[in-house]
């Protein structure tokens, strides 16, 4: 306090009125009567010093504390606040949206578990979804604020408009405005962004489902493989041929004989028992296959020996289509589709006895189907090699010498010739079941060897036993293969009165082999054939064979010679689901489970397409946002010390009387009232920037001096 006050200045507390007051009191007061009443204390010696002036002319003395230079607006964007504010919270919300993405990503394909952990996995995801658009939502409203001042910088507003673009971002109802809708359509476009963000929360949440699905689990086991020492191959041995023979006949046995008939009526590999119901394990299986191809041109004459003495035996007619020329005897047309004999297995098991002058077309079959075929001798005797059999016990040193002939299946059909060779060959056999329904694939066979076995189907104990279970299996095929499918064209006479009625029928002259049995009827070699795309009968019109209807193919490449392969490769891989014929393998293999579970199953799309379009309309946004702080200069708030500072003139004081209250209903003049932002003239000397009525406010130029 001081204690020396200036010239001007009086203390009350010593003060002396010209009518003699007592000292330090200054007492007036008057009553309701007009009367001076008890005076009353209104300073005391603790009190500050009051200027005189203010006594008397407080504003005067109001004008004098003001700086004698005038303050004008700061012009500037600080980008370091808002601006990068806008863009943290758009990276935000973008890390957030890849965030949850990552999320659900990382849960697909997982068991889903208890309906707790479920119910928490969905509940981070409304977290994310609520976050995501929490902060895109703030960047935008960032953007729009800017945009509103630029937009009421550039032209003048109902003050009823402006309510409503002011609060556009909250209240839906100024989109009915036609004033903002057509000065302000910039705004208007970045408050339907700021109402459609929340859009874009909707769906990804629901993009993470509990489906039934199929986990992978990994175990090692040991699988049954083909035991070819086990005695259920061949057999029973025949005691009599051991007596009167001296060797003992090795026959396949009755399981092996039906395992093979099942594959081939199937055509494909018999039901295994899976380890699991949704399982797969991959298996190198080694045992005997076919190779089949094309007969070359050394074999072909042997063919076409074969088919000549097929055909003359029976009716001396050859298998060819006929010619252009009319059919005017009453004799069959022959037609062979198919023919499949092993050139060494006989009616004797093992043993070939040359049919001679013996008819091909008649020949009788032993129990395995198997054909004594004419076939030139040269050709059967040049077959196979010599190689020692077992030592003479009488004649010391003496070796006995068994001629060793390959097993192969030779298959005539309508167009092509095919030898099948029996080999030692692997396989790698995939096994894949999928709710116990077995799906078996198989690739090419690997290190193929032709497998040689002696001519007469006998074995003393000192030869290799397991050639013998080989055969076993290829005579379970050849049982099937082995005979002949001839069609024949007949013509009947309708009236014997008149010789040129007739008709002709097409029927099966032979059915020895039981290929119709299989699947390998629906090869190219039976449907598409030269019968059957050729007319056998031209004289009252094409007459065509299809006497055998066509299938689906199951042939791979629709070939007959890789059918085969493959009916072989069944056979084989057959025989191990006979536990006779296996054994339990010391290798273990790896088996792939796959047992079915409550999976989370996520679609990406939707929370890729909602939260990326939802980035896209912000992007733009800010890209508008961040135009207008350049544009406007500086860095506009809508906050409450805001509106005091631009709303401050005495022209606005005027208009506003009566409206003091803000309440929500204005006066309709009030509402109609024009107002822009801009430069406003106060006392001819400097402008003050603030809203002001439409036509008395100029345009406010950036950097400019206002106060």
């Amino acid at each position: 306090m001081s204690q020396n006050p200036s010239r001007d200045s009086v203390d009350i507390s010593h003060a002396r009125s010209d009518h003699g007051a007592r000292e330090s009191m200054f007492t007036i007061f008057n009553d309701r009567r007009g009367q001076v009443s008890e005076a009353q204390t209104i300073a005391d010696s603790f009190s500050p010093p009051i200027e005189l002036d203010q006594l008397i002319n407080p504003d005067e003395v109001f004008q004098k504390q003001l700086p004698l230079t005038p303050k004008f607006v700061k012009w500037g964007v600080q980008w370091h606040k808002e601006p990068t504010y806008m863009l943290l919270f758009a990276l935000g919300g973008l890390l957030l949206g890849i965030g949850h993405h990552c999320y659900y990503n990382s849960l697909s394909g997982t068991e889903a578990g208890s309906n707790q952990r479920q119910q928490w996995a969905h509940n981070f995801g409304n977290i994310f979804a609520v976050l995501v658009v929490t902060a895109l939502h703030r960047a935008n409203g960032y953007a729009y604020s800017q945009l509103f001042w630029c937009t009421v910088r550039g032209r003048s507003f109902r003050l009823g408009s402006l309510d409503k673009l002011f609060s556009l971002t909250t209240d839906p109802m100024g989109f009915f405005n036609l004033e903002i809708f057509r000065h302000a359509s910039f705004a208007v476009a970045l408050a339907i962004v700021c109402w459609s963000i929340g859009l874009a929360g909707i769906l990804p949440p629901g993009t993470l489902v509990v489906v039934s699905g199929t986990v992978n689990q990994v175990t090692k086991a040991s699988f049954p493989v083909l035991n070819w020492n086990s005695s259920s191959w061949v057999g029973p041995l025949d005691s009599t041929m051991l007596q009167t023979r001296g060797w003992i006949l090795t026959r396949p046995t009755e399981l092996v004989l039906d395992i093979a008939a099942q594959s081939a009526v199937t055509m494909d590999v018999l039901r295994f028992s899976p380890p699991a119901p949704n399982s797969s394990y991959t298996l190198q299986v080694q045992g005997p296959y076919l190779k089949c191809d094309k007969a070359n041109g050394s074999r072909q004459p042997i063919f076409d020996y074969y088919t000549h003495r097929l055909a003359t035996d029976k009716d001396n007619t050859n298998f060819t289509p006929s010619d252009d020329t009319a059919i005017n005897q009453l004799r069959p047309i022959s037609m062979l589709y198919f023919s499949a004999f092993d050139s060494i297995l006989g009616v004797d098991e093992w043993t070939n006895e040359y049919a001679n002058s013996e008819s091909t077309w008649d020949q009788s079959t032993d129990q395995y189907n198997n054909l004594s075929v004419d076939l030139p001798s040269a050709f059967t005797d040049s077959l196979g090699y010599n190689a020692p059999d077992r030592v003479d016990e009488v004649n010391a040193g003496a070796e006995f010498m068994s001629r060793m002939v390959p097993r192969q299946l030779w298959v005539r059909t309508a167009d092509s010739s095919i030898i099948c060779t029996l080999g030692n060959a692997t396989r790698e056999v995939n096994f894949q079941f999928v709710d116990a329904v077995q799906t078996i694939s198989y690739g090419e066979v690997q290190s193929f060897t032709p497998l040689f076995v002696p001519r007469t189907g006998h074995s003393d104990g000192l030869r290799g036993f397991d050639l013998y279970p080989y055969v076993a299996v290829y005579l379970g095929l050849t049982t099937l293969l082995s005979g002949n499918i001839p069609t024949l064209l007949w013509k009947y006479e309708i009236d014997s009165s008149c010789p040129v009625q007739h008709t002709y029928q097409t029927a099966l002259a032979d059915s020895s082999s039981r290929i119709l049995l299989t699947g390998l009827v629906a090869c190219q070699d039976f449907n598409a054939n030269t019968w059957i795309n050729h007319s056998i009968e031209r004289y009252e019109g094409d007459i065509m064979n299809n006497l055998l209807p066509k299938q689906p193919s199951l042939c791979r490449n629709h070939t007959l010679e890789r059918a085969i392969e493959d009916l072989a490769a069944n056979i084989t891989i057959s025989m191990m689901t006979s536990s006779a014929l296996t054994s339990i393998s010391k290798i273990t293999t790896t088996i792939y489970h796959f047992p079915t579970r409550n999976l989370y199953h996520y679609n990406s799309l939707y929370l890729l397409l909602s939260y990326g379009l939802a980035f896209l309309f912000t992007a733009l946004s800010i890209g508008l946002g961040l135009y207008t702080f350049h544009t406007n200069g500086v860095i506009h708030a809508s906050t409450f010390s805001s509106i005091i500072t631009t709303t401050r003139n005495g022209e606005l004081d005027e208009i506003s009387k009566g409206s003091s209250l803000g309440n929500l209903t204005l006066d309709k003049e009030l509402k109609m009232l024009r107002l822009r932002f801009g430069a406003i003239d106060t006392d001819g000397k400097f402008e003050r920037a603030g809203f002001g009525v439409g036509d008395k406010v100029g345009a406010l130029k950036k950097g400019g001096r206002y106060v």
